[in-house]
């Protein structure tokens, strides 16, 4: 019966040591150093004699298949755009343009003019901002970095794209909700407040919208909350099926080699699209290069 071994892990040997050689101690070609599989290290045959037969190996089972969004590296994403707002302090100071791009409050705490403050409407106990994204994601959290009187925050939801007059009529799924803690005593100054979204809360073709509700109840001249950015985690595929992620491409509308960028702004202007679509690909004077033109 056939032979099988498996070389193990020793230190070299002194050489003073060593058993003189012999053709009889194994097979021809296998070392005496060498021992059966399944054998314990220390254990196995003697020198100079046979080792033990063994059974014959089995094939190990192929690994399953992972699926590919498990495997996808998290892409980091701030807002980018402006859809839609209930109400801010200002079209400036504490507007809700202030929560675009990375923080710039935290982590320093207090009111600050660079940050989103609403002010309560009258028959209202909720504020809302909707951001836009760049990319779609099948997120895995949102982190809220709030910068003043943290705890206002109670939901947060998600929609593919912006339908609508300030996406009013978008596919809106709640991603998180939970309860104000503002009146916390031992709460934070400000805080990084990191939501995990469940698989299966957000819809398989991602999201790129992000809704944010305050619940306002109590505040006054001499209370209120800020927030200061929103950051989006999640995988970079806008559709997860099975183990295939399939990318469904967005049009975007791009400045033509002849065109001057006026007429490129003219042009856009007759695309029956948000202008959160309008993607520039060159810079354009008194327009930042960005990832699209602001509304």
């Amino acid at each position: 019966m056939a032979e099988y071994y498996q070389a193990v892990d020793l230190q070299p040997p002194d050489p003073a040591s060593l058993p003189k050689p012999s053709f009889t101690s194994a097979p021809f070609g296998k070392s005496s150093f060498a021992k059966p599989l399944g054998a314990k290290r220390g254990g196995g045959a003697k020198s100079g004699s046979a080792p033990a037969s063994v059974p014959r190996p089995q094939t190990a089972p192929a690994p399953k298949k992972v699926a590919a969004a498990a495997a996808e590296t998290l892409v980091e994403q701030w807002a980018n755009g402006l859809v839609g707002v209930s109400s801010q302090f200002s079209t400036s100071d504490n507007s809700a343009r202030q929560l675009l791009g990375k923080h710039t409050v935290y982590p320093q705490f207090g009111p600050n003019v660079r940050a989103w403050s609403p002010v309560p409407r009258a028959g209202h106990s909720r504020e809302w901002v909707r951001l836009l994204y760049r990319q779609p994601v099948v997120p895995a959290s949102v982190v809220v970095f709030q910068s003043f009187n943290p705890g206002s925050l109670i939901e947060v939801r998600g929609a593919a794209e912006p339908i609508g007059a300030d996406g009013a009529d978008s596919e809106w799924v709640t991603l998180w909700c939970g309860e104000r803690y503002n009146t916390d005593p031992n709460r934070q100054a400000c805080d990084a407040l990191e939501l995990k979204i469940a698989p299966g809360d957000a819809p398989p073709g991602g999201i790129r919208v992000l809704e944010l509700a305050l619940d306002t109840t109590g505040w006054s001249e001499d209370f209120w909350s800020e927030l200061d950015a929103v950051k989006l985690l999640g995988v970079s595929a806008v559709s997860v099926s099975g183990n295939v992620i399939e990318v469904v491409p967005r049009a975007y509308i791009t400045k033509q080699l002849s065109e001057t960028p006026k007429s490129f702004r003219e042009r856009a202007a007759w695309v029956r699209k948000p202008t959160w679509e309008i993607e520039l690909t060159i810079p354009i004077p008194n327009h930042p290069c960005e990832a699209s033109i602001l509304a």
